[in-house]
């Protein structure tokens, strides 16, 4: 089955200061003449598959646009990420600061900036039910919170439910078809998206059975060790749905030591990820979804024109990045995008209102593809 890619539009355990690298005639281009200085608040470790990648595509932009960008991580505490952030807005509350919406830390973090006056945009997580109310839309209550980028992480969950399991039903001749599924942590908005996305799927498709969601915390030795665990309770299992590549690595580790009743396992995850891409290229992952990596260079792009004052671009905005799942059949679509070697020709200018004609923003798949074409 070939799908085609959609247009898609915490005290701190390491702290890194990456320099911007620019030669001079890029500097001579560049209406801002001293770097700006952006710090993103990396919720997780430097190793972290997903926020490896993340970062990484950042700092391509970072040095594009002539930015410092200072990465500070939180390690997956939450309570420790969010004294992180104020703290960084405290000392330096005249930059620019990324992060991610945490469950019960979000409002406190956008209320910190609004008193400091920090320029702030939250990316990759939506603002939970409970707190939406207080917390509104960017410049609505707090003035200075000027962009959201939100991954459709409903529409992600339910994208690979579909897809394991129309793999399955022509793999595998079992009735009901059985999935287990390996969430990510309690205090996560896109782990809650993500259900809610399966669970709107098995609703649909109600001849297909849920025997367990655990919540493996987004850790890879976690969801081996509950994989290996769930299939042995539930040995007609042939689907496991995850809510992250690192999960599903997991467990694929997990089924090497466990016998089931199936043709072959269909597992997928949600991220794009280097190990998931590769795995899906070597056929020992089925689907990963993904295309939400790139939303802190957005980021970045649009504080590049909220300094240069362009076009409108200081009023706040929010996105929605409609994801995409990638298999082995369509990944040629899009092969050069995930060479990060070749991530430093991109001229992240060109995505700005400030250095083009366009009046809206273009943050698709085919128009990074777009920068990376042979020249």
């Amino acid at each position: 089955m070939v799908l085609l890619l959609l247009v898609f539009f915490t005290s701190v355990a390491q702290t890194e200061s990456l320099a911007p690298i620019r030669d001079q005639t890029q500097a001579d281009k560049l209406p801002v003449t001293t770097p700006t200085r952006v710090h993103f608040i990396n919720p997780s470790a430097p190793d972290n598959i997903f926020w490896k990648k993340t970062t990484k595509f950042m700092q391509a932009a970072a040095n594009s646009l002539g930015f410092e960008l200072r990465v500070i991580y939180g390690d997956e505490n939450r309570v420790r990420t969010t004294q992180s952030v104020k703290n960084a807005m405290q000392a330096s509350p005249d930059d620019y600061f990324i992060y991610i919406y945490q469950i019960s830390q979000g409002l406190d973090v956008l209320q910190h900036a609004e008193a400091l006056n920090a320029k702030s945009i939250i990316i990759n997580t939506s603002v939970p039910e409970v707190d939406q109310l207080k917390a509104g839309r960017p410049g609505n209550p707090f003035h200075h919170w000027i962009a959201h980028f939100t991954p459709d992480d409903v529409a992600a969950g339910e994208t690979l439910a579909r897809y394991l399991t129309e793999k399955s039903d022509a793999i595998n001749p079992m009735n009901p078809q059985q999935i287990i599924a390996l969430n990510g942590s309690l205090d996560s908005t896109a782990a809650a998206d993500r259900q809610t996305g399966l669970n709107n799927f098995l609703k649909q498709r109600q001849d297909i059975k849920l025997n367990q969601l655990t919540w493996a915390r987004w850790d890879k030795k976690l969801a081996r060790f509950q994989t290996e665990r769930l299939l042995q309770r539930y040995p007609g299992t042939c689907i496991i749905w995850s809510a992250s590549d690192d999960m599903a690595a997991g467990s694929l580790e997990g089924l090497a030591s466990i016998s089931n009743r199936c043709n072959q396992m269909i597992v997928g995850g949600i991220d794009w990820s280097d190990w998931g891409i590769e795995a899906v290229s070597k056929g020992e992952l089925d689907a990963t979804v993904g295309g939400h990596f790139m939303e802190g260079a957005w980021a970045l792009v649009l504080i590049y024109d909220h300094e240069n004052q362009r076009k409108g671009s200081s009023k706040p905005m929010h996105f929605q990045t409609k994801m995409a799942l990638l298999n082995k059949e369509n990944m040629a679509l899009s092969t050069a995008l995930f060479d990060t070697e070749q991530w430093h020709q991109i001229d992240f200018r060109q995505f700005t209102l400030t250095h083009t004609n366009a009046s809206s923003y273009d943050f698709s798949v085919q128009a990074v593809l777009k920068q990376l074409a042979p020249k």
